[in-house]
């Protein structure tokens, strides 16, 4: 639903600019930003893919950035493709690194962001239109810094290793990482299965809604 309400194409766009003055103003002002973003996005709708990788892969999700959560609770964390480059230096030869954007922030990003990170063997970038579910639950394991997409990881049971210290963080089936890399390392921990801790997430769940 956010890429095509945020689409430059909307017509409820052009409507909300007409009755309102100061955002017509504001738009005439932007023009440049919004062609930009039009660019951006015939870009990313041929370069970025909407299949799922076929061999096993951790799944990293962008965020919407500036955002309060990363920029005030993580600022280590305030440039992902770093943190995707570590990902991918690091990586084990049999692990591919998936990458969605954000469908927020689609468009805002363009070649000369993901062109470099596509430039990386075992890097994938996904659409933002790619479903969630079907994502994470391939996933060998989910990177997030703050993002609610680690909730989702804890809802289906998966591995979900943390950079910045979000709310879920106190889970016992979360990792908390000081550095991206690090997830590689509690992969090989054999005793790090949460797809087993049924009875601890479904407490830790229903505290959450309470």
């Amino acid at each position: 639903k956010m890429l095509p309400d945020n689409s430059p194409l909307n017509p409820k766009k052009f409507i909300s600019l007409f009755e309102n003055r100061q955002r017509f103003t504001h738009g005439i002002k932007n023009i440049a930003w919004h062609y930009r973003a039009a660019r951006n996005r015939a870009w990313l709708g041929r370069n970025l893919t909407n299949q799922l990788p076929t061999e096993p892969y951790i799944v990293f999700f962008l965020q919407h950035l500036p955002e309060a959560s990363t920029c005030s609770q993580a600022p280590r964390w305030v440039y992902p493709d770093m943190i995707i480059e570590q990902l991918a230096i690091n990586a084990p030869s049999h692990l591919k690194v998936v990458v969605k954007e954000h469908p927020r922030s689609y468009g805002r990003k363009g070649r000369d962001f993901f062109k470099p990170l596509q430039d990386l063997p075992n890097v994938l970038v996904c659409h933002p239109a790619i479903d969630n579910f079907d994502l994470v639950s391939h996933a060998d394991a989910v990177i997030a810094i703050t993002g609610t997409v680690g909730l989702e990881g804890i809802v289906l049971g998966k591995r979900v290793g943390v950079l910045g210290r979000p709310y879920y963080s106190i889970y016992n089936g979360v990792r908390v990482l000081d550095y991206p890399e690090d997830i590689y390392e509690a992969l090989q921990d054999q005793s790090w299965r949460p797809e087993d801790m049924v009875d601890e997430r479904r407490h830790f769940l229903a505290a959450y809604i309470q």
